[in-house]
């Protein structure tokens, strides 16, 4: 906790300032203000990973992230769900910094989503999409048990390492073996150390050293 705190707003953030330098604040969901009954004072520090509610200008009590992680829904979309959706694409294209991203048509999006083989789970927070990721169903030859593939896998960047990426795996790794897949699989660059770290978190059965071949068409 911390004993001594200034906060100032610039705009439409909230400064925190203490002992450890300077950390933006946002707006913690209602939910989580309802759950502990105080009014709309509770906020997010992203910099220590806590609530904080601040009835007083030098006092604070603080939660963990945990207690964020239990108000957060994760559930797997339907095909009237196009809306949800659409926000977990353009978190995806902002989380990869696609620059020259374009949304398909609504029409394409409901008929992947009609589909049995392809899957989309998210994160929610009061209804807004925190994270999401998207899976295909591969099914095999040699066992009459299907594989899961994860395609995409993000959470938004204020949102990051905070333990929503890890509640999605886990939430996907059940679902898919609630069903008899023989697997999940996903693959990572090489170069792209936190999400090859992110995977190697998450308890992989194991893990394999490999390469991809990409034939583009124009």
């Amino acid at each position: 906790m911390y004993k001594r705190l200034l906060l100032i707003r610039l705009g439409k953030v909230l400064l925190l300032f203490n002992t450890e330098g300077i950390s933006p604040l946002y707006k913690a969901p209602n939910s989580l203000a309802k759950k502990f009954n105080f009014d709309d004072s509770l906020f997010y520090c992203q910099h220590c990973q806590s609530l904080l509610y601040f009835p007083s200008i030098y006092h604070s009590y603080t939660f963990s992230t945990s207690t964020m992680l239990q108000c957060t829904k994760i559930k797997k979309l339907n095909s009237e769900e196009i809306t949800l959706f659409e926000e977990v694409i353009t978190l995806f294209a902002d989380v990869f910094e696609m620059k020259e991203y374009v949304l398909p048509k609504r029409e394409y999006l409901r008929g992947l989503l009609e589909k049995d083989s392809f899957h989309v789970f998210v994160a929610l927070q009061e209804e807004a999409v925190i994270g999401g990721l998207t899976a295909y169903t591969l099914h095999q030859y040699y066992s009459e048990k299907p594989l899961a593939y994860l395609f995409d896998l993000a959470v938004a960047k204020r949102y990051q390492r905070q333990g929503f990426g890890t509640a999605l795996m886990r939430k996907v790794k059940s679902y898919f073996q609630n069903l008899g897949y023989a697997e999940v699989f996903v693959q990572a660059d090489r170069e792209e150390d936190y999400a090859v770290t992110f995977y190697r978190k998450t308890q992989p059965s194991e893990e394999e050293d490999v390469l991809h071949f990409y034939y583009s068409f124009p």
